[in-house]
C-alpha cells in the first residue's frame, strides 16, 4: 500500500509538472512519441529534430550480449543483473519481418513533459563508454567512447546504472519513461512481465497500434 502511494503521488506530481511551456493561446505545447513492441521487446522511439528518432531500450547484458539465454538466462533474471541501454539514432523506425509483428502506439504528451522524459531515459546508462564487437575476442568488449565521435547513426549499447530483474524488465522500463511524460499514473500497474501486459496498457489507454510505414511516411 505504501508503494501504491508512492506511486500515486509520484503520478500527480508529474501530472502537475507538464503543465508548464504553454503555447501563445493558452494551452500546453503538444509533442508526439511512440512506443514499439516487437515481440517480446518494447522501447520508446522520440522523433529528432532532423527527421530521424531517438530510440530507448532496455536489455539484461547477459541474456543481450553475453548468449546467456535458455532456461539458465531466464532464471538469471530472478536476481538483479547489469543492464543494458540500447541507444538508437534512427532514420526510420524497424519493422520486424517475421515473428511477431511489430505493434507501434502513437502518443501525444506536453512538449515539457517530453522533454522530462528524454532527460530520464538519457540520464540511465553511460553516455563515455559503449560495447563494441571484437572480432578477434569473439566478444562483446566495452570501449570508450571518444569525446570528439559524431553520434553513430543505428544502435548503440550501453552500460546502464538499472539492474535488470524479471521484475524490472524493457516494458517496466518503458512504462516508467511514460509516467516521467505524465501520460499514464500508478493505475496502469506496477509489474508488466510480457510485452502483451504492456500493449493491453497501452491500448486501453491510447486506442489500437498504428502502422510502422504510416510513421515512416511522415519523416
Amino acid at each position: 500500500m505504501v508503494r501504491i502511494a508512492r506511486e500515486y503521488l509520484a503520478a500527480v506530481t508529474l501530472a502537475v509538472a507538464a503543465s508548464a511551456g504553454l503555447t501563445a493561446s493558452g494551452g500546453a505545447a503538444r509533442s508526439q512519441f511512440h512506443v514499439v513492441t516487437n515481440g517480446f521487446t518494447s522501447w520508446v522511439a522520440i522523433p529528432d529534430s532532423t527527421g530521424g528518432f531517438d530510440g530507448y531500450g532496455f536489455a539484461q547484458e547477459n541474456w543481450y550480449l553475453r548468449g546467456k539465454q535458455g532456461l539458465g538466462g531466464m532464471m538469471s533474471t530472478l536476481v538483479p543483473g547489469d543492464g543494458v541501454v540500447l541507444r538508437g539514432r534512427l532514420r526510420r523506425l524497424p519493422e520486424r519481418e517475421d515473428g511477431d509483428p511489430t505493434r507501434l502506439w502513437e502518443i501525444a504528451a506536453d512538449t515539457a513533459a517530453v522533454a522530462r522524459m528524454k532527460r530520464w531515459l538519457e540520464r540511465n546508462y553511460d553516455h563515455a563508454r559503449r560495447f563494441a564487437w571484437d572480432s578477434t575476442a569473439g566478444a562483446w568488449v566495452l570501449e570508450t567512447v571518444p569525446a570528439s565521435e559524431p553520434a553513430r547513426p543505428g544502435w548503440t549499447f550501453h552500460p546502464s546504472e538499472l539492474d535488470y530483474t524479471v521484475w524490472w524488465n524493457c516494458h517496466n522500463y518503458v512504462l516508467r519513461a511514460l509516467r516521467e511524460a505524465g501520460v499514464v499514473g500508478a493505475a496502469h500497474g506496477h509489474l508488466v512481465l510480457r510485452a502483451h501486459d504492456l500493449s493491453e496498457i497501452l491500448t486501453e489507454r491510447f486506442g489500437e497500434p498504428v502502422p510502422v510505414a504510416r510513421i515512416n511516411e511522415r519523416r
